[in-house]
C-alpha cells in the first residue's frame, strides 16, 4: 500500500514539473501586456513619453489629430502577443466600447485602453483632436453626421490647391499629374491612385521630394505593381507622409547587370517619411545573377522614418544569384532615426548559404550602421533566413538585424521583438 501510493505521489510529483515547466516555456518572451500602436482614422497616435513599455514610468498617454469627422475607428489596435485589449469611454472603465470601428463624436475625444495578458495589466490614454479647419461644405456637417473615418482632408472637387496650417498644397487629382510634374514645394493626393498600368515607365522612380516639399498622400491608397521604388530620392528638406501602399509585387523575369535595390518607398531617404503603411506582399522569384536589396521603406535611410507600420509578408523562394540578397523591412543600411515604427510582417528568406557576399534577413535594418537610433520600434513578425545571427545580442532582440557595422550594436533599450 505505501508502494502505491508513493508511486502516486512521484507520479503527482511528476506531472506538476511537467505542467510547470510547458507554463513557463509557453510564457516566456510572451508576457508583455504592451499596447503596442494605435491608428485612429489611418492617423498614427504618438507617445507622450515612448519609452513607457519599456520603464512603465511615466505618462501612457497617446495622442493623435484626424481631420474633421463625426465618426472614429481603430485603423488599427495592435497589442503584444496572448494580450487583448478593451477601450472605455470613461477613465473608471466602467463603458465599454462596443464597436470601435465606428464611434460618434462632436470635436475632441479621450479614450481608455486597458491591455491584459494573464496577470499583467497596462492601462493608456488616447487623446483625440478633431480638426476643425478645411471643413467640408456646411451642408455636409450640418447634421453632425460626417463620416470621415478615412482620415482624408477635405479637398474641393476642382481645387487647384489647398491651404493646411497656412502652407499652400498643390493638389494631385489625377496619376498624369503625379507623373509629369517634379515635386518642387507641398503636394496633396485628392484621391486614391493606380500606378500599375504605367509602371514599366517607372514614372516616379525617377522624381525626388525636394526644395522643403511636403507629398501628402492624404491617407489614400496608393496601388502598386512595379519593381521600382515610389521615389528615387527624399531630400533632406523633404516629406513623404499619411501614405498606405497596397499592392503586390512577384519578380519571375527580370534580369539584372548588377545588385538590383528594390525598395518599395524610397530607395534613398534623407528627409522624412512619416504616418507610412505598407499592407503588400513581395516575392521574389527570379533567377538572376545578381542578388537583390529588398526593403519596404528605404533601401538606405539617412533621415527619419516615424509613425510607420508594415503588414505585408517579404518572401525569396528562388534564385541562382552569386550574391545573396539583403532583406529588411524599414532599411536595408540604417544610418539615421527609426521611431515609434511597427513590423507585422513575414520576413523569409529561403536562398542557399552559399552566396559570395551578403544573404540574409531582419525585421528593422539588414544592416545598422554607426549612429544610427532607435525609438519604440517593436517586431511581431516571424523572421527566417539561412544565415546564423550573431550571439553577442540577446535572443529577445534577435532578427531585429543582420549585421552591425563593426560589430557594435546600437541602443536596443526600447526595441521589442516579441518573436523568438
Amino acid at each position: 500500500m505505501k508502494k502505491k501510493l508513493l508511486v502516486v505521489i512521484m507520479i503527482v510529483i511528476l506531472a506538476l514539473t511537467i505542467i510547470s515547466a510547458f507554463v513557463g516555456c509557453q510564457a516566456e518572451g510572451d508576457d508583455y501586456a504592451d499596447l503596442v500602436a494605435v491608428r485612429i482614422n489611418n492617423r498614427m497616435a504618438e507617445w507622450e513619453n515612448i519609452d513607457y513599455n519599456f520603464t512603465h514610468e511615466g505618462s501612457s498617454k497617446l495622442s493623435v489629430q484626424v481631420p474633421y469627422t463625426n465618426y472614429l475607428q481603430f485603423s488599427d489596435l495592435i497589442v503584444s502577443p496572448n494580450a487583448h485589449a478593451t477601450v472605455y469611454e470613461d477613465e473608471k472603465q466602467t463603458k465599454i466600447v462596443e464597436d470601435v470601428n465606428k464611434i460618434y463624436v462632436d470635436g475632441d475625444k479621450t479614450l481608455y485602453v486597458k491591455v491584459e495578458n494573464k496577470d499583467k495589466i497596462n492601462e493608456y490614454v488616447l487623446d483625440i483632436a478633431v480638426r476643425q479647419d478645411n471643413l467640408p461644405p456646411e451642408k455636409d456637417i450640418a447634421t453632425k453626421q460626417y463620416d470621415n473615418r478615412e482620415g482624408h482632408v477635405y479637398i474641393p472637387q476642382d481645387a487647384e490647391t489647398v491651404t493646411i496650417d497656412g502652407e499652400v498644397y498643390y493638389v494631385i487629382h489625377t496619376i498624369e499629374q503625379l507623373i509629369n510634374r517634379q515635386i518642387i514645394g507641398n503636394h496633396i493626393l485628392a484621391k486614391s491612385i493606380t500606378l500599375s498600368d504605367v509602371s514599366n515607365q517607372r514614372p516616379l522612380g525617377v522624381l525626388n521630394i525636394r526644395q522643403l516639399g511636403v507629398f501628402d498622400a492624404n491617407c489614400y491608397h496608393l496601388y502598386f505593381n512595379a519593381t521600382y521604388p515610389f521615389f528615387e530620392t527624399i531630400q533632406q528638406t523633404g516629406v513623404l507622409k499619411n501614405a498606405i501602399f497596397e499592392f503586390y509585387i512577384e519578380d519571375t523575369a527580370l534580369e539584372y547587370s548588377s545588385v538590383a535595390t528594390l525598395s518599395v518607398v524610397a530607395k534613398n531617404n534623407y528627409g522624412i517619411i512619416e504616418n507610412v503603411t505598407t499592407d503588400l506582399d513581395l516575392v521574389d522569384k527570379a533567377e538572376h545573377k545578381y542578388g537583390h536589396q529588398w526593403s519596404f521603406f528605404a533601401s538606405v535611410n539617412k533621415g527619419e522614418i516615424k509613425n510607420c507600420i508594415n503588414t505585408g509578408d517579404m518572401t525569396t523562394i528562388n534564385s541562382n544569384a552569386k550574391i545573396g540578397n539583403k532583406m529588411s523591412v524599414f532599411a536595408t543600411e540604417n544610418y539615421g532615426i527609426i521611431d515609434n515604427c511597427v513590423n507585422t510582417g513575414k520576413v523569409e528568406n529561403k536562398l542557399h548559404d552559399t552566396m559570395k557576399e551578403g544573404n540574409g534577413a531582419s525585421t528593422v535594418a539588414y544592416m545598422s550602421m554607426t549612429g544610427a537610433s532607435y525609438r519604440g520600434v517593436y517586431n511581431l513578425g516571424e523572421c527566417t533566413t539561412i544565415k546564423r545571427y550573431s550571439d553577442s545580442i540577446d535572443k529577445k532582440l534577435n532578427k531585429l538585424f543582420m549585421k552591425t557595422q563593426d560589430g557594435q550594436y546600437p541602443d536596443t533599450s526600447t526595441m521589442r521583438n516579441y518573436m523568438k
